[in-house]
């Protein structure tokens, strides 16, 4: 029907990953509080945190892109943006892709409790691979994109600017501080945005 075939269904990965939450929070609710603040509390137990960012680091794994374990995922997703793309262009909006980086491609601390708690080799992983697939593919379609990865190195290292999966206080200023610069430079540079 036109669209790859994926190993589970994107509605029972949806239920599982709501599910995980649903159920992490509901244990978090009942247990003790200690006092932390909003930037130190995550949202997940460690160990479900772990679990989810391992499973996010695979797609990193140099071994797993040049089998092609992920390449029909990646062929669906450079397609979904192509045809966002396309629509956008034919109503005459201009498109601008933001690419975010990973918890684990900015705090080293994290990467290396991921590559010792699951006995991963850090030479296995390209901390950069999903940027340069998408950058790549952006390039070669002419769409502008914004890729927060280099500033969220550099102040990362000064900063925390991950409460788990998510960005905290810090990390959502250091994003809208990135979009902002950038949106602007090239308004003030560029006539027509694209």
């Amino acid at each position: 029907m036109g669209y790859p075939i994926i190993f589970q269904s994107r509605l029972l990965l949806y239920v599982k990953q709501k599910y995980k939450i649903f159920t992490e929070l509901r244990k978090a609710a009942t247990e003790p509080r200690q006092q932390v603040s909003q930037e130190q509390r995550g949202t997940f137990a460690e160990e479900t945190f772990l679990d989810l960012e391992r499973g996010l680091l695979e797609f990193f794994n140099i071994n797993s892109s040049r089998k092609g374990r992920f390449q029909k995922n990646i062929n669906y997703i450079l397609q979904s943006v192509a045809e966002m793309d396309a629509l956008l262009k034919s109503r005459n909006i201009k498109f601008i892709v933001a690419i975010y980086p990973d918890a684990f491609q900015i705090d080293k601390t994290l990467l290396n409790v991921i590559l010792e708690r699951f006995r991963l080799r850090r030479e296995d992983y390209d901390l950069d691979l999903a940027q340069n697939i998408l950058k790549s593919f952006l390039q070669s379609k002419n769409i502008f994109y914004i890729d927060l990865t280099d500033r969220f190195r550099s102040e990362g290292k000064e900063k925390r600017l991950y409460l788990d999966t998510h960005w905290n206080r810090s990390g959502n200023q250091l994003a809208a501080d990135i979009l902002f610069e950038t949106l602007v430079k090239r308004l003030c540079n560029v006539s027509p945005l694209h």
